[in-house]
């Protein structure tokens, strides 16, 4: 969100490689797509970044947290002025409501308002829980399009989808269960989940974070707030700076 948040405030920024610093410009704590195309990752030192012969067109910027707190509550009012219905899950993240029918066209114009009344561009994820939201706005992110709806796909593509999500990338997982699951045979979001107590069909996405829907719902997953292409959130730019995820009730 940090990157975006500095491409609202000075536009020369966008399309060129940029990082926002911790406190007293120590290390990396936001990337644009651009940065990471070059290999910066997160947490690595000013220092050894700006002595990098590659790495001389990277725009550091000073962190200003006063700055993107005002973004974020921004993005999360703006968010529950148009929404049903909206729930707060980080700085740059939210889970909204949509109608059952049509979600996708609902999700348009909250993304379409941020953009607006914030200058944040969104990406955004609907799926039939938050889970599923989710991984369809990562897939939104890395395809570069403003919104996936696993909604509207037929069962077969979003199991391919699942299958090729590795559990990292699954919400809930963090880096010790991932060890944990991989030691035990389990890759990816498709794979059965190996607990006994649940059925054998279940699999990592229903295992993880994965909130039961209530009948007749729709929600919109909005996730961090990235620039163009950078998040989420999670109707949600998964607030992440550039994304957007929605979800919807089945």
């Amino acid at each position: 969100m940090f990157v975006s948040v500095e491409r609202v405030i000075d536009p020369r920024l966008r399309g060129r490689p940029v990082i926002v610093l911790s406190n007293n410009d120590g290390c990396a704590v936001s990337r644009s797509d651009e940065a990471k195309a070059l290999g910066v990752a997160m947490g690595d030192p000013w220092f050894q970044l700006r002595e990098k012969p590659h790495l001389v067109d990277l725009v550091a910027c000073s962190s200003n947290y006063e700055e993107y707190g005002s973004f974020s509550s921004r993005f999360h009012e703006t968010v529950a002025s148009v929404a049903i219905a909206s729930e707060t899950y980080s700085v740059d993240e939210a889970f909204v409501r949509l109608p059952r029918s049509s979600p996708a066209a609902a999700a348009a114009p909250i993304q379409d308002r941020v953009r607006r009344w914030t200058g944040l561009p969104t990406a955004a994820g609907l799926g039939t829980t938050k889970t599923l939201a989710k991984v369809a706005q990562r897939h939104a992110k890395n395809l570069g399009v403003d919104l996936v709806d696993l909604t509207s796909w037929p069962q077969s593509e979003v199991l391919e989808l699942l299958a090729a999500t590795p559990t990292e990338d699954v919400w809930g997982i963090g880096n010790r269960l991932r060890a944990g699951l991989a030691g035990l045979g389990v890759h990816t979001a498709l794979e059965p989940c190996p607990s006994r107590r649940r059925r054998p069909s279940a699999t990592m996405v229903g295992h993880a974070r994965t909130n039961r829907p209530r009948a007749g719902r729709s929600a919109l997953h909005a996730g961090r707030l990235r620039t163009a292409r950078s998040p989420a959130a999670d109707v949600l730019t998964h607030a992440r700076s550039d994304r957007l995820h929605p979800h919807r009730d089945a």
